[in-house]
Parts: C-alpha cells; sequence; structure tokens
C-alpha cells in the first residue's frame, strides 16, 4: 500500500512512470515492480500506455479521485 501511494504520488507529479523508475522509487526488484503496477493496473488506478522498452503508465479512473 505505502508503493501505491508512492507511484501514485509520482505520477501526479509526473504525469507519468515506466517500470524502472518504480524500480528505482520503491527499491522493488523487476518482478515486483511488474505485480505492482500489474495489481495497481488491474485496480484501475494506473492505465498502460504503449507496449515493450516505451511502455509507461498513467494515472487511471480511480487513481485520479
Amino acid at each position: 500500500l505505502q508503493h501505491e501511494q508512492m507511484v501514485l504520488s509520482y505520477v501526479r507529479q509526473h504525469r507519468q512512470i515506466k517500470r524502472a523508475e518504480v524500480m528505482e522509487l520503491c527499491r522493488l526488484s523487476e518482478g515486483q515492480a511488474k505485480d505492482l503496477l500489474k495489481r495497481m493496473q488491474g485496480g484501475n488506478l494506473l492505465q498502460l500506455e504503449g507496449a515493450g522498452r516505451s511502455a509507461f503508465y498513467r494515472m487511471g479512473e480511480r487513481g485520479r479521485k
């Protein structure tokens, strides 16, 4: 939950976040960052844009509230 708040705060400031930035911000492994982002995307907190190396996440419907 704390990691989710850190990610949402970052996205509010920067409008988007990449998986590598989540790994650095939250000090997570690649697998942990993927799981966190997938969970946040599933909960409609984040929305995935693009694919592959250019993929990034923006605020989802629930994240805007």
